[in-house]
């Protein structure tokens, strides 16, 4: 996918509490004609850079250096076409020549779903990530059919990037793809207790990315994994975690719930499509698609972040 004004945000908002340092791009990088300059600005502080002739190249790393404060950028690939730093298929167990690079910040925006064989990808991330570095993915999540191998869901991510398993600090996003409002993300909650963060999708075009950033604390990675939905009906056991998610849902479902009964209450008397402008404006939150009054999601402007 390159990067483009979701993904330069989404960076940028990472980059706000973990200094990128030296960065792995799987992929080499292209700046999306999406990330025009005027995005670029209300993105970045342009004051700090006179010169934004790097929004010019064909790939990411003097933006990320220059724009967001990279020390190096490095890339790796499965093919040499694109004159990536290392060539390495991630479907296989890393070369010799990779076991010990380790670097402060993987960036994927857009490799994983083009990557057969998942789990050794992940192994393969996680051991060129240095402890106390972060992991950052862009995906697609939904309406992307055809595009790679693969579409992602929050699922995944919250249960890979546990603290049993080495990670803390791992916040999932969603955004609508290519958007004109690359700042309106929605966080999701982790699921909790058998409930599943399912979503419908039918309203927006053309798709939904997943932002995923975590910290790697230390090499503990482990392939027990199950749906946490089913690992509670096998196991029927609550953390003291979850128990703070189940308070966190029902207070966003308060919201859901009150949003449904006046969608309902509107439609009975026929008066939707006569509800005056200004009214309408005070239900904003009625134009939202379903996806988006998800109790599991919470909006966020994150210019606000930035």
């Amino acid at each position: 996918m390159g990067l483009d004004s979701t993904s330069l945000s989404f960076l940028a908002y990472c980059a706000r509490s973990n200094p990128l340092g030296n960065i792995l791009t799987l992929g080499r990088q292209f700046i999306s004609k999406n990330l025009t300059e005027n995005y670029y600005k209300e993105i970045i502080n342009e004051k700090k850079y006179s010169d934004l002739s790097f929004l010019n190249d064909k790939f990411c790393e003097r933006l990320l250096i220059k724009g967001l404060g990279a020390k190096t950028v490095k890339s790796l690939d499965a093919s040499e076409y694109e004159n990536a730093d290392f060539i390495q298929d991630l479907n296989v167990p890393l070369k010799e020549n990779l076991m010990d690079k380790k670097f402060d910040t993987i960036v994927d925006l857009g490799t994983l779903e083009h990557v057969f064989n998942i789990p050794q990808a992940m192994k393969n991330i996680n051991s060129l990530c240095r402890n106390n570095g972060q992991i950052i993915h862009v995906l697609p999540a939904d309406n992307f059919l055809g595009h790679g191998f693969y579409q992602f869901s929050p699922e995944l991510f919250f249960n890979l990037y546990l603290k049993k398993r080495g990670f803390i600090d791992t916040e999932v996003f969603l955004s609508e793809s290519y958007s004109p409002k690359w700042y309106e993300w929605y966080r999701a909650e982790k699921p909790y207790k058998g409930k599943r963060l399912e979503l419908s999708h039918r309203y927006t075009t053309p798709g939904l990315f997943i932002m995923v950033k975590t910290t790697k604390l230390k090499d503990n990675l482990n392939w027990n994994i199950q749906q946490s939905d089913y690992d509670w009906e096998w196991n029927k056991y609550e953390t003291s975690e979850e128990k703070k998610l189940i308070k966190t849902y029902k207070k966003n479902n308060k919201r859901e719930t009150k949003l449904e009964k006046i969608k309902k209450g509107l439609k009975s008397i026929k008066l939707l499509k006569q509800i005056n402008r200004n009214i309408y404006e005070l239900y904003k939150p009625l134009r939202y698609p379903k996806w988006k009054t998800h109790g599991m999601l919470t909006r966020i402007d994150s210019r606000k972040l930035l």
